[in-house]
């Protein structure tokens, strides 16, 4: 007997429906393109009074008495146009008054850096309630967007310092200990190796060692473990190393009290700007010396300067670290400069209080 075998019905393909396409893409792009209206307000405002003065004008001259001399009739003209001209110079004059502040609102706002905060629109003198409420609102908005700019900004740097600090001690624990035990091993294997064999390992043994200090090089920029034993120090030590890696001459100079110190925040940022500033004279500048002061009193004052091909600060660069200079001296209330030309060196100043 033949095996029957059931076949479930299938049902009919349904073409597929596709989607309507969204009118958002088409509508903001509408937007995008539209053109705006180059006039400004007050130009507007001008054209406007000035079509209705001259509608007025050709109404006047409608109603002119016909019937009057020539002579009465320039005359009634005249006077008509000096009013007429009088009351536009005035209105220009009241109009250009009353849009001053909204002129200087928008140089404002054209001029409003969030990486420099502190810039606040002034308040106009006898200003309009409407100009007043403008002005303050502008404020509130910058105060809001500079309040959350430095939230992120801190999360970024604490979120990087914790990852530096986990990745130099993942580096310390782990690759070192391996480089140890290599080490180790190659100077057992000396021991036992015929002389013609021993060399090579020796050789070997050498790299390993410079390669662990090299890894222990990088371990110590990760996580500055030289803060422990003071800010001083620390750049002292930073920069004496920069020196022996690029074979730039540099020089240090310190003036305060060593043994004040500061909160670990203020000395992490001197160390991190630092760090940033030589990194961008091996980058950037092709200098041959840089010099490195730091200024410990009542107020902190960090001084790097190189004598390389400079640049000029006022175009932008491309370059994260100088914002990320910036950042950081802003985190610890500081202010950081930079002035450079094309051919005469580079600056580099932060001062915090």
């Amino acid at each position: 007997m033949e095996a029957l075998t059931h076949t479930e019905p299938t049902e009919p393909a349904i073409p597929a429906v596709e989607p309507a396409p969204d009118p958002a893409p088409e509508r903001h792009g509408r937007l995008r393109n539209r053109r705006p209206n180059r006039s400004t307000l007050l130009t507007q405002a001008i054209a406007t009074n000035a079509l209705a003065v001259f509608g007025l004008i050709f109404f006047a001259v409608l109603v002119l008495n016909v019937n009057a001399g020539a002579g009465q009739r320039r005359t009634e003209l005249i006077l008509l146009m000096l009013a007429i001209a009088l009351v536009l110079t005035l209105n220009i004059v009241i109009l250009r008054r009353q849009f001053a502040p909204l002129e200087k609102l928008v140089s404002t706002m054209d001029e409003i850096d969030l990486s420099q905060p502190g810039s606040r629109a002034e308040m106009p003198r006898a200003a309009t309630e409407d100009i007043a409420e403008l002005v303050d609102a502008f404020n509130k908005m910058i105060e809001r967007l500079e309040d959350e700019r430095m939230g992120k900004v801190q999360a970024t740097v604490e979120a990087q310092e914790s990852e530096r600090a986990r990745v130099a001690r993942d580096l310390h624990d782990e690759a070192n200990q391996a480089l140890t035990a290599v080490i180790l091993r190659l100077q057992a294997a000396a021991e036992d190796a015929p002389p013609e064999i021993a060399g090579q390992i020796n050789d070997a043994k050498q790299l390993a060692s410079q390669a662990m200090e090299e890894l222990l090089q990088v371990v110590r920029r990760l996580r500055p473990t030289t803060l422990d034993l003071g800010l001083r120090n620390a750049v002292s030590s930073q920069v004496a190393e920069f020196g022996e890696r690029t074979g730039i001459d540099t020089e240090f100079n310190f003036d305060g009290d060593s043994r004040k110190r500061l909160t670990d925040d203020r000395e992490l940022a001197v160390y991190r700007v630092v760090q940033e500033a030589l990194s961008n004279v091996v980058q950037h500048a092709d200098a041959t010396r840089v010099e490195v002061a730091l200024t410990i009193a009542d107020t902190i004052v960090l001084t790097v300067q190189d004598n390389g091909k400079g640049f000029n600060p006022s175009l932008p660069t491309g370059r994260f670290g100088v914002t990320g200079m910036r950042e950081r001296a802003m985190l610890v209330d500081g202010l950081l400069e930079i002035e450079s030309s094309p051919g005469a060196g580079t600056t580099l100043r932060m001062e915090m209080p």
